[in-house]
């Protein structure tokens, strides 16, 4: 399981979106930013996506260290 916060991006928020794959956690961080923080959809660029690609880290190793 793939998780990004928005406190990871930079927002003082407590979301967070998990998703099996890197391309539905950045379109489900981007739709909640949309409606929550008033993002724009033109700054959601290629370069943006990149840049919050590399906060994404797989959560699921938790789960199985913890058990």
């Amino acid at each position: 399981m793939l998780t990004l916060s928005c406190r990871d991006v930079g927002f003082d928020c407590n979301h967070v979106v998990k998703a099996g794959t890197e391309e539905e956690v950045i379109r489900n961080i981007t739709e909640h930013a949309m409606k929550q923080h008033d993002m724009k959809t033109e700054n959601m660029t290629p370069k943006m996506k990149e840049i919050i690609r590399k906060f994404i880290h797989d959560s699921s190793w938790i789960f199985f260290r913890i058990q």
